[in-house]
């Protein structure tokens, strides 16, 4: 009998840390974490050599759920300026390690006015560019759009790229983080 009760202890302990791991790993992704990082880079024109060194900050949440897209809700600052209400996700991404999908960020000052009987208050999301983002928040890539064009992509134009301190190093990390999330690219 001691040896039975020995095993029904081990495999009770075995079960009780089993779900103990699983409670803490569900808490692990129920919680949003906290995202607020910076990154210097460069902001060069693929059409040209012009090229200025750029600060980023993404300040913000990370939304995990199991089994579906990670998604990052907050602001990017480019040099100082905000563009808020940012939503990014991993679920269009091929490569699940990285965010990869346009940003559209909310700008109060358009938009709004007198519709018939309704007052709608000012405010719209407006295009920024593609972004190709690494989970970890540590590397970079912004195709921006150009300004004359705000609803469409263009492979020409202005891309920032960080960490990098040079055109060199900004344009190694757009092509390996490009060929990263489309294959064969």
């Amino acid at each position: 009998m001691d040896s039975e009760q020995y095993i029904i202890k081990k495999k009770s302990r075995i079960i009780i840390i089993i779900i103990l791991i699983m409670v803490i790993s569900y808490i692990y992704y129920i919680f949003p974490r906290d995202v607020e990082t910076s990154m210097v880079g460069i902001k060069y024109d693929k059409d040209n050599d012009s090229q200025e060194e750029v600060t980023i900050k993404f300040k913000g949440y990370v939304h995990r759920k199991v089994l579906k897209a990670t998604i990052f809700k907050g602001s990017i600052f480019i040099n100082g300026i905000e563009y808020p209400k940012i939503k990014i996700s991993t679920y269009f991404s091929e490569n699940q390690n990285y965010f990869n999908e346009p940003i559209l960020y909310y700008d109060p000052s358009l938009g709004g006015g007198q519709k018939g009987n309704l007052y709608i208050e000012p405010g719209e999301y407006v295009l920024l560019g593609n972004v190709i983002l690494d989970k970890r928040f540590e590397k970079c890539v912004i195709s921006l759009v150009e300004e004359s064009s705000k609803n469409s992509f263009s492979e020409n134009g202005e891309v920032i790229a960080a960490p990098a301190n040079s055109m060199q190093e900004a344009t190694t990390l757009y092509n390996k983080m490009k060929k990263s999330v489309v294959p064969g690219d």
